[in-house]
């Protein structure tokens, strides 16, 4: 290629437009399943958002999910952990005239979003309440699900429920599979039932059931090594423990050594140098004495005689031998 071509083809790369960058694909979710728990622990509506998000949905996804601005702060913002756990979420709540958004970013993939509706509607033993999806994002399979408090009868859904299905404790879950759902498809959910009393339904449950069944305590992520033991505890036990077994080792081991060898060994050397029976000793007589080794005064127990059985020294005044107790011959 000539050097005319070469210039050109430099020419026309630098004006072509630069590369724009894809953006990221739009948040959507794979299922959302929306429990609504009437006069449960409080006189309102207790809504349940259990979302999944879809699989190609990249980590962390910012996230803007509205609730009714009548429901105030909601009871929980929360995201499930590999374990089952559901731990709190930063969020940023900007209220409006009918809808509050809750701003977030999420790291997992599953979250829980928890509010009171206090826009359940009341007409003596009637109750009637309106539930509307937001639909802010694209959803693969949006179910509604309705549980009929204890003391209620004669609950319908409009659109009507699939099936009804018992559960833990006594009680009946009502249920609405809408299926798929595009981005802002709303849909309106009527619930309607006889209560006679006012009496929640946490009050009917069992003592030894938990404030709210079926839910999962929302908490915050536990500290490294919180309720743990530290390792420097263990480190320094390890250096006591070594320090006082030397200092044993040292007073009844390597000190027994030092003053005189292991028990035992003092009778062993005194018999080795008692002299044997039919000699003479050159050196006076070694004796324990409150455990002081003391020489007998040459001048005052000079030897004038020996045991016929051991051989230990005797003086002329000793009826008895000291070192065996023989009685000893004179003359």
């Amino acid at each position: 290629m000539s050097m005319r071509w070469i210039v050109v083809v430099l020419l026309l790369a630098g004006l072509s437009p630069p590369a724009v960058a894809l953006p990221q694909s739009s948040v959507s979710m794979s299922e959302v399943e929306v429990d609504l728990w009437p006069e449960y622990d409080r006189p309102d509506m207790l809504v349940i958002y259990k979302i999944t998000l879809a699989p190609e949905v990249q980590l962390p996804a910012a996230l803007n999910i509205r609730i009714p601005t009548a429901a105030g702060q909601p009871n929980a913002v929360a995201e499930k952990q590999l374990d089952g756990r559901l731990t709190s979420v930063n969020y940023d709540q900007r209220p409006d005239a009918e809808w509050s958004s809750l701003i977030l970013t999420a790291s997992r993939p599953e979250l829980q979003i928890e509010y009171y509706d206090p826009r359940l509607e009341r007409d003596g033993a009637s109750r009637a309440f309106v539930y509307t999806w937001p639909a802010d994002y694209p959803v693969g399979a949006l179910a509604v699900q309705v549980q009929q408090p204890h003391d209620a009868s004669g609950l319908t859904m409009d659109p009507a429920a699939e099936h009804t299905s018992p559960a833990g404790e006594g009680f009946v879950y009502h249920i609405l599979h809408l299926q798929a759902r595009g981005a802002g498809e709303h849909v309106d959910v009527t619930v309607e039932y006889v209560k006679a009393s006012d009496t929640l339904s946490v009050v009917t449950l069992p003592q030894t059931t938990p404030a709210q069944p079926g839910m999962s305590p929302v908490t915050s992520l536990p500290s490294e090594g919180g309720g743990e033991i530290p390792p420097w505890i263990f480190v320094a036990l390890a250096v006591v423990v070594l320090s006082a077994g030397g200092g044993l080792w040292w007073h009844f081991g390597r000190g027994a050594k030092l003053a005189g060898g292991p028990a035992g060994a003092g009778a062993r050397t005194r018999a080795a140098m008692a002299p044997k029976a039919g000699t003479r000793s050159s050196a006076p007589p070694v004796r324990q004495r409150d455990g002081a080794q003391q020489a007998d005064s040459a001048a005052a127990t000079a030897p004038a005689a020996f045991c016929t059985q051991c051989g230990a020294p005797a003086n002329s005044a000793d009826r008895f031998c000291h070192a065996c107790g023989t009685e000893l011959t004179t003359g």
